[in-house]
């Protein structure tokens, strides 16, 4: 027996939710993006979330006047605690600006009371005698639905060829990186549905070519979001020349620096995607990302690109994880990275389907090409790799310029990883 006085639950977090979206479109797009009517514990909050969505689905105004209507239409005002009750909800908060915040807390509160509930109904199942395996398969199908809790179904080989067909029809739209060269060297672009993770050493330059990855996408009319956990977008701005900044002045680029733990930065992408229709992320940067849980760095670093792999496929728009390496390539004589030097382990290798590593030899060595940037390709599931884009670099502008010339090649860096005829392909 549950009892039910001691569930989890936080009355005032749902209190807070509805009325947060009473005051703001905004709060109802994202607390109906992550939160459903089954998440509330008080079955009147649980009314007045469901109402207040409906209300903003059909273009309804959800003030305090419209939703006491759309109640006693429905044959639900009392049900809330009449007109008196509804008031006190929505007239509780002051302003919209911590859905966030309190949504996360009502999804938590839920999730710990279904986990509770599926607990109980497997030890009351195991008691009764029914089979082990049937109770595995219970639990991880519940378990499996509660992290997921996506709708989405298993498909078969005849969904999965049509859905091919149509793509190939289609044709795959590649966001442009803004230098020719690279686009070529990935295939065509960025790819929708992939993982891309641009690594360097701290001061090369990796926020910039963040940014002027989102401000190509944009000027290519496909809106962009740059999230950062590490500055805020004040100060990413002022890294941008100013002639540069006034081209940029009304192209669809949104800025993300409020957000740090991991569940937050997917669901205002999630968000964005819904409202916006962004087709390219940059993330700024990886190892800042913060993992509520009790795993090793490196676990959690597994746990961070495992997630953005995952939601780059389910929103279909390529997601670019911007990432730190570690100190051994300045351990090296020529100061050259490696894959194996992006920090705290390998999943951006085994996760990411592009991995590029951003190197300026002149900041080890001022004599050493000044002006000059190399993008090495290490991996690319859908395009050449092993390869190097040589870019221009104003280091007083810190921003990245094509390189003139034809800058594509095979390059010394991997000469000892070349086969023959893999040379010839950057002929």
């Amino acid at each position: 027996m549950i009892d039910t006085k001691e569930l989890p639950k936080n009355l005032e977090a749902e209190q807070s939710v509805v009325g947060a979206m009473a005051l703001s479109a905004e709060a109802i797009e994202y607390a109906g993006s992550v939160l459903k009517r089954t998440d509330f514990y008080d079955e009147r909050n649980a009314i007045l979330f469901e109402t207040i969505v409906s209300m903003h689905n059909i273009g309804i105004p959800t003030d305090a006047v419209t939703v006491a209507e759309q109640l006693e239409a429905r044959g639900n005002l009392e049900r809330v605690g009449g007109v008196e009750h509804m008031l006190a909800v929505l007239e509780a908060v002051p302003h919209a600006q911590h859905v966030r915040h309190y949504s996360d807390i009502v999804r938590e509160k839920s999730q710990q009371r279904q986990l509770i509930y599926m607990c109980k109904e497997t030890i009351d199942s195991a008691f009764k005698g029914d089979s082990a395996d049937q109770l595995i398969g219970r639990v991880n199908s519940q378990v499996e639905e509660l992290v997921s809790d996506s709708g989405k179904e298993i498909r078969s080989i005849e969904q999965v060829v049509a859905s091919m067909k149509e793509r190939d029809e289609e044709g795959v739209v590649y966001v442009p990186t803004g230098f020719d060269d690279l686009d070529e060297a990935l295939g065509g672009g960025l790819r929708p549905r992939s993982l891309a993770i641009f690594a360097a050493r701290p001061s090369m330059g990796k926020t910039s070519i963040g940014v002027q990855l989102v401000e190509a996408a944009a000027k290519s009319g496909k809106p962009a979001l740059f999230v950062s956990a590490e500055m805020d977008a004040e100060d990413i701005t002022e890294r941008i020349p100013v002639d540069n900044l006034g081209e940029m002045i009304g192209l669809p680029i949104l800025f993300e620096d409020q957000r740090y733990e991991l569940q937050e930065i997917m669901n205002i992408i999630r968000l964005a995607r819904r409202q916006k229709r962004i087709e390219l992320v940059v993330i700024d940067y990886l190892q800042l990302i913060r993992v509520n849980t009790a795993q090793k760095s490196f676990e959690k670093l597994e746990t961070i690109t495992r997630a953005m792999k995952r939601l780059a496929k389910e929103l279909r728009i390529p997601i670019v994880l911007l990432a730190q390496l570690n100190r051994k390539s300045e351990d090296r004589e020529d100061s050259v990275p490696r894959l194996t030097d992006v920090k705290g382990g390998g999943s951006a290798e085994e996760d990411g389907d592009v991995v590029v590593l951003l190197h300026r030899p002149s900041y080890y060595d001022a004599k050493n090409r000044p002006g000059e940037a190399d993008l090495m390709i290490e991996k690319n599931r859908h395009g050449k790799r092993k390869a190097v884009v040589k870019l221009g670099f104003e280091e007083s502008k810190t921003r990245f310029v094509p390189y003139g010339e034809r800058s594509l090649q095979c390059s010394d860096y991997f000469a000892d990883e070349y086969e023959p005829e893999q040379k010839e392909m950057f002929a």
